[in-house]
């Protein structure tokens, strides 16, 4: 970030000498986030412990054998026990209530209906940015909050080996993989989208999209006008 840019920060988003965290998105783009981050550890707030949560997982293309593998994964596996029944759980299962029994802080989020786990990892080497997608593109996965008494998740909650996990599976209809293809390309055709989905990405609240888009274009209006 250039002088002049940094000016423009501190006079519309305050200094930002000591909260600057790099983050690089699986689209490749280094974000510098003020004063965010995501699912920051909460030791001033108590966790409230869910009855119920509903992982949704969603097949993004309509291969046989994916459809197969989904299956398996839903399935109650001899080999996975509930601590609290001894019955059979299946892998999603299990894997809902393991990724989620650590506090999850979602304070920063003014929308709380749906929590997206990143699934991404983002590193630098001395070849440039490397991302990897955990699900390899295959598959989406995100969490909503099943209890009967809340419409969202609370600011920050966590499941516990009693809570109730529900297993919701959406797939493709009625395309193939080329127009899969097609349709993911196009998803993040304008500025705003490809904001909107970092910020579900990282769990920021879709808001801040605005305020990235403010800077964008006060930042462009800066370097045109020293142009001129």
């Amino acid at each position: 970030m250039s002088d002049d840019d940094e000016a423009y920060w501190k006079e519309h988003f305050g200094n930002i000498s000591n909260s600057k965290t790099n983050t690089t998105t699986d689209t490749g783009i280094v974000m510098r986030t003020v004063g965010i981050t995501a699912n920051p550890s909460s030791d001033s707030t108590d966790a409230i412990i869910l009855d119920s949560i509903k992982l949704n997982i969603r097949l993004k293309y309509s291969y046989v054998h994916l459809q197969a593998f989904v299956d398996e994964l839903m399935q109650p596996n001899e080999h996975i026990r509930s601590s609290e029944s001894g019955q059979s759980v299946s892998v999603l299962h299990q894997y809902a209530l393991i990724s989620t029994r650590e506090s999850i802080d979602m304070s920063n989020q003014n929308v709380r209906t749906i929590y997206r786990p990143n699934l991404f990892i983002r590193k630098n080497d001395a070849f440039g940015p490397w991302n990897f997608n955990f699900l390899i593109n295959l598959l989406e996965v995100d969490y909503q909050c099943n209890d009967p008494n809340r419409s969202e998740f609370p600011k920050v909650w966590k499941t516990s080996p009693t809570t109730k996990v529900h297993v919701h599976r959406e797939e493709m209809k009625n395309k193939d993989a080329s127009t899969n293809t097609t349709s993911n390309d196009n998803d993040d055709i304008t500025l705003d989208d490809l904001l909107k989905k970092i910020c579900r990405q990282n769990n920021f609240d879709e808001g801040d999209a605005v305020l990235w888009k403010q800077a964008l274009k006060g930042i462009n209006s800066l370097k045109l006008s020293l142009f001129l």
